[in-house]
């Protein structure tokens, strides 16, 4: 008996300096790539998402290592540093999300999000297939005319079909999500489910209004946006289930906390289901290059898969895992500390070129900025637009 007590005091006194260091290691990498992000590297759209994606992870480490530090004073564990801890962790997996569904619907419809600036932001065409009388008076006609015959007007004709097809849905969608907010804030009585479902009405309602001509500003938004609803959607299952205080409501805290499991595994889902995507489509159906940023979104799905999934679970299984299998929880902290640290190292490898010695800014700057990406038909076009 005390020697299996021995054995497990030693294991968790390892996997517990072990976890401290991979978080001091993974907030010098992460505040690294912040600095370079903030001042060095030519930000976009999709890098934007990365810049916040790496203060999450910054956070989750940097409370990692304060709360270890606590604990090893004090000799105790207070579940309030669980739940703190735990809002960085699910902000990153929100991000990460947003980041890899719109690198994977960019490289599929490179065209929709720039759907209303057809005419103003089109390159430079050849004569023979885009042609404007010169002195008409008249707007241009649209660059999928120009090319009727040929495979490039079949694109756009697909393209500019998806586009109006996706602004008329848009459309729905706005007066719907208009009808259920109005009705959620003024005539429906709110429980814990329908707080999720008004939260998810303003969001899906600022997403629709993004739609058919993406704002420059569409990334910062929804950075905004994600970081603000990933205070309540994680403190207050954490407060109706005692995490923040003594007292635990146990009809209220299976409620939020069914909600809070809902969509913790929907956004890995979407992580998940994007990488795959774009994995396929780049691998079999494309024949373009790879685009900017496919190396980290499968990174980081593969991260996601192996080391953010655990934690995903502790969370949402917490009390059951404590009490069957006392050995688990520190585990999943340990692997979560390695998805947050692992990234700027993933960084570095993509955009790392093999036998040649750089500056380390040169190296982020290749991997995380946003230069001219390639688009339909090999045109070049600027990343501001997707």
């Amino acid at each position: 008996m005390f020697g299996l007590f021995g054995i497990w005091r030693t294991f968790t006194t390892v996997v517990f300096y072990l976890t401290l260091v991979i978080a001091l290691a993974g907030l010098v990498g992460n505040g690294i790539v912040l600095w370079n992000l903030l001042l060095h590297v030519k930000k976009g759209p999709l890098s934007l998402y990365l810049l916040h994606l790496a203060i999450a992870d910054l956070l989750f480490l940097a409370c990692q290592v304060a709360f270890s530090i606590v604990q090893a004073a004090l000799g105790s564990e207070d579940t309030l540093y669980f739940a703190v801890a735990f809002v960085g962790f699910s902000a990153g997996l929100w991000l990460l999300a947003a980041f890899s569904a719109e690198r994977c619907l960019s490289e599929l419809f490179p065209n929709c999000c720039q759907g209303c600036r057809l005419t103003a932001d089109l390159p430079a065409l050849p004569r023979s297939q885009h042609h404007v009388a010169p002195g008409s008076g008249l707007l241009r006609l649209p660059a999928v005319l120009a090319g009727m015959f040929g495979l490039f007007g079949i694109w756009r004709t697909f393209t500019t079909v998806v586009f109006y097809l996706t602004l008329v849905i848009a459309l729905a969608g706005l007066v719907g999500n208009g009808i259920v907010l109005w009705n959620l804030l003024l005539h429906v009585k709110k429980g814990p489910l329908s707080l999720y479902l008004l939260h998810l009405a303003i969001a899906d309602l600022l997403f629709l209004a993004c739609q058919g001509c993406r704002p420059r500003h569409t990334s910062a938004i929804l950075c905004i946006v994600i970081w603000g609803l990933t205070l309540p959607a994680v403190l207050l299952p954490a407060n109706a289930c005692g995490l923040l205080r003594s007292g635990t409501r146990l009809l209220t805290c299976l409620h939020y906390h069914a909600a809070s499991i809902t969509w913790l595994l929907a956004l890995v889902c979407v992580t998940c289901a994007a990488g795959l995507v774009l994995f396929i489509w780049v691998s079999c159906c494309s024949q373009r290059q790879r685009p900017k940023f496919y190396g980290i979104t499968l990174g980081s799905m593969l991260l996601l898969l192996f080391c953010g999934l655990p934690f995903v679970l502790y969370w949402s299984l917490r009390p059951l895992l404590n009490f069957l299998l006392p050995m688990f929880p520190p585990l999943p902290t340990l692997l979560a500390c390695i998805n947050s640290s692992a990234r700027p190292l993933m960084y570095f490898v993509v955009g790392r070129q093999p036998g040649r010695r750089e500056p380390l800014r040169a190296v982020l700057q290749r991997a995380l900025g946003e230069g001219s990406q390639m688009g339909a038909g090999g045109l070049a076009l600027p990343m501001g637009h997707m």
